[in-house]
């Protein structure tokens, strides 16, 4: 297994080299090929990323906000401007591409260091896509205020989480259903956490308990006072 996580993390390097030089076809079979000899929110984020807004940073091409590109000999007709009212997007959207295409890796679309752990990668992507967990460490009352006001449920699980005015504009179809096995995913992460920290600190304090003599709290750690574990976690 550790040597399928070691070859993983080398497509990941191949892959991220690939997306630096525009190359994002080989960037996308090696993350495919890293996520099949070991899956990591890492290449699942880049992955998602590349699927979603279709270029590498840095502008790898031709692709333009608007989906078209020019093709065809050398047309030299100057390009009819669409009217306001025409325009499929708005222009928080138009400046948030404008951004990532600025930007040199995915790393920095993200917002997030190379050496970012899988936590911060998932929490950095669910932010660029708009939305934030209920009750997620890192899924503040400011990020609540700020715009994640419209509370949704994933379609399998019904794992609550929040969005932003125009998530369900931009957001559909393999994306949406991504980005929602992205937040069970986690949501069940937390919760075998959360199971894990509880059994932890009910065996210390049995241990305690038999250690000390302490008949009360033995008695307690068995009965599995829950509420007092939980405070702990």
């Amino acid at each position: 297994m550790e040597v399928n996580r070691d070859e993983a993390e080398r497509c990941i390097d191949i892959a991220t080299a690939a997306l630096s030089s525009c190359q994002t076809e080989k960037a996308r079979r090696f993350l495919e090929k890293a996520q099949r000899l070991f899956p990591t929110a890492k290449a699942k984020a880049l992955l998602e990323l590349t699927a979603q807004y279709g270029f590498a940073p840095k502008g790898e091409g031709p692709s333009d906000i608007g989906g078209q590109q020019q093709t065809g000999g050398e047309d030299t007709r100057p390009e009819e401007k669409p009217s306001d009212t025409s325009k499929p997007y708005m222009a928080d959207q138009q400046d948030a591409v404008r951004r990532i295409k600025q930007c040199k890796n995915f790393y920095e679309i993200l917002g997030v260091q190379k050496d970012a752990s899988e936590d911060e990668l998932k929490r950095s992507y669910r932010k660029l896509a708009g939305c934030v967990i209920q009750g997620e460490k890192g899924g503040s009352d400011r990020e609540m205020s700020a715009g994640y006001t419209q509370k949704r449920l994933t379609e399998n699980l019904k794992v609550p989480y929040y969005v932003g005015e125009q998530f369900s504009k931009e957001y559909s179809g393999v994306i949406l259903k991504n980005l929602e096995r992205s937040v069970e995913d986690d949501y069940i992460s937390n919760l075998r956490n959360n199971c894990w920290k509880e059994k932890q600190q009910k065996e210390g304090m049995l241990y305690r308990a038999r250690y000390f003599g302490d008949t009360d709290l033995y008695q307690r750690a068995s009965e599995g006072s829950h509420a007092e574990l939980r405070q702990t976690v």
